[in-house]
């Protein structure tokens, strides 16, 4: 491309356009060789045709703009991808103060705003990517139906991760309606962003407590990523560990398993999707007790998130902390769990202080499985002290969402009264045993089968306290 004078004559007389067609054309390289699989070769061209639009935009071609905001946001796209998460945030920032530039053009600042809202939450920003959402969708923005959608799941996955689960429900709804108006008979595009959409959904209803609506738009989302999975490997795996996950909550094992092992074997998974999938095909092998599998792919799993974790601490800490609980509950050997254990407390501890709201269940689950471990090494005093405070935790978690956290807040507060039965504390237990029964019944509602073992086990320490 010329340079220099040249370039400057080219612009003055009107070859700016040309230019800016041309950067955009190396955009689509750029795509197309992401499409191939190609993922470093889609940055490295997509970062050429970046450089060569804001140089046009730094030359006064305003014309060059919408162009630069596109190849920033599909950049901030390919950097994500490579878990280059603070540069995918810096490109989606560039991207908005580019579309800013020009109030004509709102389009392009919702595309942007909400672009950078979904590269800070992956990057662990999560109020920052809650304001830009929130921004997306001000009142004096217009924007075309397929950009609220995308917008509205975007905001639905912030509302999420900030500890909002009622409001990110309604959200989602509105987003999948939406989306399954825009995607009927249209095109691949559509078709994508509705499985998103789907998938988005089955999380919210999951976490609001609602187990047998979240299986339906699992199963639809896995269905619709099917009919797309050339190119598409880490959708498709994601949609079915997700299904998996839900049909194991339903008590579902065997299905959730297929699920979980189809995932697990899809070819071309990016790290991370791999990663996720070995997490969750561990999970269903020990929830069917065939551990020495389970232990193997959940160790894979770590293995992966912890070079992920080097690179960026804060996208793949709240990750890692998961996987490397769930090794610390798989392994036979007590002693050999513990340091598992303890590493994954000590990293929900540092996310407790950057997003309390979401990170207070993880870090229950996390005490809670420690203390059963500790019981192993009989060290009954350290295991009380931990359900003590993983009870403390899940109250606060569940005064803000109970529907979502009523099911570990059962949990937790059986495995503690039962622990200070054994102490012999008997006043402390009897103390909480009125409420593991109420909390434990509530849990039950609607959760068949899992909900009515809890009951039960309730409701026979109830018998034996009182």
């Amino acid at each position: 491309m010329a340079t220099g004078w040249i370039r400057r004559l080219r612009l003055a007389t009107g070859d700016g356009a040309g230019l800016t067609q041309r950067a955009l054309a190396t955009v689509d390289d750029a795509k197309r060789a992401h499409d191939r699989g190609d993922r470093a070769a889609a940055q490295r061209i997509g970062e050429a045709a970046v450089a060569e639009l804001r140089s046009l935009v730094a030359s006064g071609v305003r014309g060059a703009e919408p162009g630069l905001v596109r190849a920033l946001l599909t950049q901030a796209e390919y950097l994500r991808e490579m878990s280059r998460h603070a540069e995918a945030v810096a490109a989606a920032e560039e991207a908005v103060t580019v579309a800013r530039a020009d109030p004509a053009r709102t389009g392009s600042l919702v595309l942007a705003l909400s672009s950078l809202a979904n590269q800070l939450l992956v990057a662990g920003r999560v109020r920052e990517g809650l304001a830009a959402a929130r921004e997306a969708l001000a009142d004096d923005i217009v924007q075309p139906d397929a950009v609220l959608a995308w917008v509205l799941v975007t905001l639905a996955n912030a509302l999420a991760q900030a500890g909002e689960p009622e409001e990110a429900l309604a959200q989602s709804e509105r987003a999948v309606g939406m989306w399954r108006v825009l995607a009927a008979g249209a095109d691949r595009k559509s078709l994508f962003q509705f499985g998103q959409a789907l998938n988005n959904h089955a999380n919210r209803l999951y976490a609001a407590g609602r187990w047998a609506d979240a299986i339906e738009f699992s199963a639809e989302s896995v269905a619709l990523f099917r009919r797309l999975a050339e190119n598409l490997p880490d959708k498709l795996g994601t949609a079915l560990t997700n299904y998996a996950i839900v049909l194991s909550r339903m008590g579902r094992e065997e299905e959730a398993l297929a699920a979980a092992a189809e995932a697990a074997s899809l070819d071309g998974l990016s790290p991370a999707g791999r990663a996720a999938a070995l997490r969750a095909y561990g999970g269903r092998l020990a929830i069917l007790g065939r551990m020495t599998e389970a232990v193997a792919a959940t160790t894979d799993a770590v293995g992966w998130y912890r070079q992920m974790l080097e690179q960026d601490r804060d996208a793949f800490r709240a990750v890692f902390a998961e996987a490397v609980s769930d090794l610390g509950g798989q392994i036979e050997d007590p002693a050999e769990a513990l340091p598992h254990l303890l590493e994954a407390v000590a990293l929900r501890r540092e996310l407790l202080r950057v997003n309390r709201a979401v990170a207070l269940p993880g870090l229950a689950q996390s005490l809670a499985v420690l203390a059963w471990r500790l019981d192993e090494l009989d060290r009954f005093d350290e295991a009380i002290d931990a359900t003590a405070e993983a009870l403390v935790l899940i109250r606060e978690a569940a005064a803000a969402n109970r529907a979502g956290t009523v099911v570990k807040f059962s949990f937790i507060l059986r495995d503690h009264v039962a622990r200070l039965e054994n102490a012999g504390r008997l006043d402390e237990a009897r103390a909480l045993v009125a409420e593991t029964v109420e909390v434990s019944r509530e849990a039950a509602e609607g959760r068949e089968p899992a909900g009515s073992r809890g009951l039960d086990l309730a409701l026979e320490l109830q018998a034996r306290l009182e």
